[in-house]
């Protein structure tokens, strides 16, 4: 991401299966991960805190059909009232281990963090 100079801010590298980025509010964060078995690339919006329930409710009623509009229709609202956090998530099937597709899946990570913090922070900034 940082090569092809993207406007999000990686962290530092880790071992982890998945990276979180700042959308500039709290409550509110940006991950990619990685489902090893499931051989599943996810991006998503993660909702946490007190309030999680609340904010995704107030952030679905007001983009919900936009966000399959500029999202696409593969996008998932996932209010999880079993847990402290609730997300909006998008994926793609591929086998992480296939390191001859990693640039594909490091250009479909980068352009869907990008597309998610561009349709969304504005979004969240009105809650």
């Amino acid at each position: 991401m940082e090569d092809s100079k993207s406007f999000l801010k990686v962290g530092k590298p880790s071992h982890r299966l998945y990276s979180d980025f700042s959308i500039g509010r709290s409550g509110y964060n940006l991950s990619a991960n990685i489902k090893v078995k499931e051989k599943r690339l996810n991006t998503l919006l993660w909702l946490s805190g007190n309030r999680h329930k609340e904010n995704f409710d107030k952030l679905r009623s007001s983009c919900f059909e936009c966000s399959v509009e500029k999202l696409g229709n593969g996008i998932i609202w996932e209010r999880n009232d079993s847990n402290n956090s609730s997300w909006v998530i998008i994926s793609y099937d591929a086998d992480y281990t296939d390191k001859e597709n990693w640039a594909n899946q490091f250009m479909w990570f980068k352009e869907n963090l990008e597309k998610f913090a561009t349709f969304f922070k504005p979004e969240i900034a009105k809650i």
